[in-house]
């Protein structure tokens, strides 16, 4: 991240447009547009290229190939959407694995208390817990019977369920920015202290 300004608008700009349109869909239809993503990810791949080295564009490009595949293990269960590992894809082309894992940082934590809010705004806590408690159960059945045989025993998806992950990663990102542009003493440097 230390890069000079033209540096950062070349590599931001963009991707606060695409983060911004892909926050503002899932956050108003639930839908993360593969429109949006799809040109994100190679031009956050070409501007990687133009603004870093090769050498970074290729390792850009590993970050978001490993981000595919670990997204697909992440959403075969439903505990993501595929627009969000998309979104994730071209936060990986344009930040690259270290930027990735910081914001994902940010991410998760907005996004849990955004969840939890959502959760007891809706009336929905007390399933959460019961489903998360159904589903330890279960993984703690599976290690100790040593068996794949076990099911969850989670309650039918309803739409209080759907919290819209985008948006999170949206705002995430925007907080590894000010911290980075701004200095500003946020989450990462927190860690950092520990």
């Amino acid at each position: 991240f230390a890069l000079p300004l033209l540096a950062h608008l070349l590599i931001f700009t963009p991707l606060a447009v695409v983060l911004l349109i892909s926050g503002f869909t899932d956050l108003s239809r639930q839908k993360i547009w593969n429109e949006v993503t799809y040109p994100g990810i190679v031009a956050g791949l070409l501007l990687s290229l133009v603004v870093y080295s090769p050498y970074e564009a290729v390792i850009h490009l590993v970050s978001v190939v490993g981000v595919f595949s670990i997204g697909i293990l992440v959403m075969l269960p439903g505990w993501m959407g595929g627009g969000d590992i998309k979104l994730l894809m071209v936060v990986s082309a344009f930040l690259g694995p270290a930027g990735l894992i910081q914001s994902l940082l940010y991410s998760f934590a907005i996004g849990l208390i955004w969840a939890l809010t959502y959760s007891i705004s809706k009336g929905y806590i007390t399933q959460v817990f019961l489903n998360l408690w159904r589903m330890l159960r279960a993984v703690f059945r599976m290690l100790y019977y040593r068996t794949t045989n076990v099911s969850y025993g989670l309650k039918v998806e309803d739409q209080r369920s759907y919290i819209p992950f985008g948006a999170a990663i949206c705002l995430g990102v925007f907080c590894l920015y000010a911290e980075y542009r701004f200095g500003l003493e946020g989450l990462i440097y927190c860690m950092k202290q520990l």
